[in-house]
């Protein structure tokens, strides 16, 4: 009896991808093989990589925002800060 040879998965593009935050759907249709097997395989890597690119797009918000970009100082206001625009309603 003979089974399929395992799936050889280049890690770095899988962090890349898992870094882009692709779904595990995604990720798997990349590499041709089934979701589960990311999932099963890889979700330390993959999890790990989100929270990494995530952590660089939040800091990149705040440098922004620090660096004057309105928009980003009201959108970080409201996130942050609780903020919200005031509407007024006349009866």
């Amino acid at each position: 009896m003979t089974g399929r040879p395992p799936l050889e998965i280049d890690e770095k593009q899988l962090r890349s991808l898992a870094g882009m935050q692709c779904t595990y759907e995604e990720i798997a249709a990349f590499f041709e093989c089934h979701t589960n097997t990311i999932r099963n395989r890889f979700k330390d890597v993959v999890e790990q990589e989100r929270l990494k690119a995530r952590t660089s797009l939040r800091r990149e918000m705040f440098k922004s925002a620090l660096e004057g970009d309105q928009r980003m100082q009201v959108w970080l206001s409201k996130q942050y800060l609780g903020m919200a625009e005031k509407t007024e309603h006349s009866g």
